[in-house]
């Protein structure tokens, strides 16, 4: 039962980061693999924080 909901919460994750992605209408103009991991990396801290501020609002 968890692992078939499971997939569902990241694939909601990931388009609420699409979502959240701004500039170059979502596109990572780098060629190097390590800025293009960092980049992820700081849309997925921001994406983190902006649900977090959420649940905050919200209780």
């Amino acid at each position: 039962m968890i692992q078939s909901i499971y997939p569902i919460g990241i694939e909601g994750f990931n388009q609420f980061t699409h979502w959240l992605f701004f500039g170059k209408d979502g596109v990572i103009t780098e060629n190097d693999p390590e800025e293009q991991e960092k980049r992820l990396k700081y849309l997925d801290v921001v994406a983190c924080a902006v649900i977090l501020q959420n649940a905050v609002d919200i209780s």
